[in-house]
């Protein structure tokens, strides 16, 4: 029986493998396992605040702003001011982001297939339960 204190590393050991398959399917876009987050996010939100991308993701503020400032580079998407509220951005998808948007989408979900294939879709959806509780 598998001890509370194995399941730390295999977190590890899972989300390196995801990382490692993923910035290797994504490198034809200059996306990597960092930034196809806020890539995907912006692209189903259709356009968000970046506040918004700041809670929804956990992530440090600069940080968020640096992966931004990379898809920008990209022309993957654009920020502009918002009217309504001055001291805030928003986000949404250039033409070349909502492009290549549907390619992302399905590297991911192929990605994801890949490293969950050895699962039932029982374990699967358990799974997806599971960590969904945990986040």
């Amino acid at each position: 029986m598998a001890k509370v204190n194995d399941m730390l590393p295999l977190f590890s050991l899972l989300s390196r493998k995801f990382q490692n398959q993923l910035n290797q399917n994504l490198k034809p876009f200059q996306l990597n396992s960092t930034n196809y987050f806020f890539f995907l996010k912006v692209a189903k939100e259709r356009q968000i605040k970046q506040e918004m991308l700041i809670q929804d993701t956990a992530v440090n503020a600069s940080n968020v702003t640096r992966q931004l400032k990379h898809l920008i580079d990209l022309d993957l998407v654009y920020k502009q001011q918002d009217f309504v509220d001055r001291r805030t951005s928003i986000i949404a998808l250039t033409e070349k982001g909502a492009r290549i948007y549907p390619q992302v989408d399905n590297i991911i979900t192929q990605t994801t297939r890949d490293l969950t294939r050895g699962l039932t879709p029982t374990e699967k959806r358990m799974l997806t339960q599971l960590l969904t509780k945990l986040k």
